[in-house]
């Protein structure tokens, strides 16, 4: 029902995309640097691309993604 539709914008109904099926890390924002062979944090806010950081552990980048998104 239309009434149960909120109004916003593409970037925020993005926000609540699944993890993609091709997702090696298993975690939203994370993807492995092969030249690094470290896992980079990356988030997508207004358009724009914003890069969080390499990190040694997916746990590590993950909490950056995490502390990003809120």
């Amino acid at each position: 029902r239309i009434a149960n539709l909120r109004l916003c914008t593409i970037s925020e109904n993005r926000w609540n995309s699944r993890i993609r099926r091709r997702n090696t890390s298993g975690r939203k924002g994370v993807t492995w640097d092969k030249n690094r062979k470290l896992w980079m944090a990356q988030i997508m806010a207004h358009r724009k691309k914003r890069h969080l950081g390499r990190f040694r552990t997916v746990d590590e980048a993950h909490a950056a993604y995490c502390a990003a998104a809120e």
